[in-house]
């Protein structure tokens, strides 16, 4: 079954409420968790065996309760959190045994992310501290794009001009959730449908392709401080 083929928000809210619904929901979609499952983790899984497939069963659970429509298709959401939770375990793991390879409080990771050297002080300043576990999640959700921090480095739009046309183009279609559905379905920058949406010229979304679908991920995403901190940023510019 494709997301297409059903009426989630009725299926959804039947299964909210009836247990025995849940779980028959649950079982039928356990091929799909699997596929989703082997594929972050990127070895074989077996049902009964494997920590975290019981941990996908629980996130797919969990994407039942918290879905919103306005966020796009549902199985790309509880893709989104099951590959979250995923992360999550490995973390606790990492954490556990002393095996974190690096400090994401670095002021030098932090702007790898977002490329603005002002980042961790406003954190700072604002007595706000960036979890480590947002800035893993982050690279977690850039990975199926193939961009990464490296990636990232100077790849923010230099001048003012332009940080305010992008910042202008992405309130109007970061809330869309055909937006994301192509977003998170091909996993590149849908730059045709944008234009479509919007008025701005084609090279200029191909050029900061990769800044856009970063900010994209963090709005969508559930990163608080960083939302916190690109909503204050965008302000700043467009006042």
């Amino acid at each position: 079954m494709t997301d297409k083929a059903i009426d989630w928000v009725k299926t959804l809210d039947i299964a909210q409420k009836d247990l025995s619904s849940r779980n028959i929901l649950i079982k039928s979609y356990m091929p799909f968790i699997l596929k989703t499952c082997v594929g972050y983790v990127k070895k074989p899984l077996i049902y009964g065996n494997d920590d975290e497939l019981s941990i996908g069963l629980m996130a797919f659970s969990e994407s039942i309760d918290r879905y919103d429509p306005s966020k796009g298709l549902f199985l790309s959401f509880a893709s989104l959190v099951i590959r979250s939770r995923l992360a999550d375990y490995y973390r606790s793991r990492k954490y556990l045994h002393h095996e974190v390879a690096y400090d994401f409080s670095a002021p030098e990771i932090l702007n790898d992310l977002v490329h603005l050297t002002r980042m961790s002080n406003y954190f700072e300043n604002q007595g706000l501290k960036l979890r480590q576990f947002e800035i893993m999640d982050v690279k977690e959700a850039l990975r199926p794009f193939k961009i990464n921090f490296k990636d990232l480095i100077g790849g923010a739009p230099k001048s003012k001009a332009l940080k305010i046309e992008l910042f202008k183009c992405l309130l109007e279609i970061w809330d869309q959730a055909e937006l994301y559905e192509h977003l998170l379905r091909d996993f590149k920058l849908p730059i045709s449908w944008i234009m479509k949406v919007y008025p701005i010229h084609k090279k200029k979304l191909e050029r900061n392709r990769k800044y856009i679908v970063l900010l994209l991920l963090i709005h969508q995403g559930e990163f608080s401080a960083l939302k916190q901190y690109i909503d204050s940023m965008m302000k700043e510019v467009l006042s």
